[in-house]
């Protein structure tokens, strides 16, 4: 494999990590918004 094909894919799993984090964080932003229903 080349370094710049090793590089690319890299950088894309690198950037749906971070919008995996991100969703994850306003997830739980949400859930702290919303009020408990009941305790799980």
């Amino acid at each position: 494999m080349k370094k710049s094909a090793m590089n690319r894919i890299f950088g894309a799993v690198n950037i749906a990590l971070q919008k995996l984090c991100t969703i994850l964080c306003l997830l739980k932003d949400l859930l702290s918004v919303l009020p408990p229903k009941k305790c799980y």
